[in-house]
């Protein structure tokens, strides 16, 4: 009988306290799958975040190659063009090298037949003097054309490296462009996301003291 009795007493008073947890877990169930919820919604937006700006980064390193590395075709013409105006200039400058020493000998054979006092020959020496001396300033005229189209090749050289590939920075710009503003909208979404996750937070846990055991 007094078996009975403390049994009735126990099931009187843990009665109403585990009837008010089954409650508790009942009404605030919905608020924790809410909070759960938010919970990886705010993860898979900080994931979306972190791929943005490893995108991002990798657009800042592909534009900055091709303002680098420049139009390949257009440094592949002018390092054609100078490689062959070095050549034509080198075949000039040896041109007129020899232009000289043939004008150096004219000379010398001219001074050679005046001093022998060789009339006939000095007609004909004047005359291929004249012609070597007009020939080596053909020559010279010819070389210093070579060193300016040469200069004027490394300068476009140079300004196509510089410049860099139009085409390929436009595109890379754009996208960069996209790229962040997609950024900043995934960060909202993340900021937006992160405060529903925490006012659920704060409504669950007003749920819960709402509905404790009250002594």
């Amino acid at each position: 009988m007094k078996r009975l009795i403390a049994a009735a007493v126990v099931a009187g008073v843990l009665g109403p306290a585990a009837s008010l947890a089954a409650a508790n877990s009942g009404a605030c169930a919905s608020q924790a799958a809410a909070v759960k919820a938010d919970r990886v919604q705010l993860r898979a937006d900080e994931a979306k975040v972190d791929s943005d700006q490893k995108v991002i980064q990798s657009d800042r390193e592909q534009l900055r190659r091709d303002r680098v590395e420049g139009n390949s075709a257009a440094i592949a013409a002018d390092q054609s063009k100078l490689q062959a105006d070095l050549a034509q200039l080198k075949t000039d400058e040896a041109k007129v090298d020899g232009d000289r020493k043939t004008v150096a000998a004219d000379r010398e054979q001219l001074q050679d037949d005046q001093q022998a006092d060789n009339s006939a020959a000095l007609a004909a020496d004047k005359s291929k003097l004249q012609a070597d001396v007009a020939q080596l300033k053909t020559d010279e005229a010819k070389v210093d054309s070579d060193r300016k189209t040469v200069a004027a090749d490394r300068e476009q050289l140079q300004d196509d490296r510089e410049a860099g590939n139009p085409g390929a920075v436009a595109a890379d710009k754009t996208k960069l462009q996209a790229d962040e503003a997609q950024l900043d909208a995934d960060r909202k979404q993340e900021r937006a996301d992160r405060d529903k996750y925490r006012m659920d937070r704060k409504a669950l846990r007003a749920c819960r003291r709402a509905h404790e055991p009250r002594q």
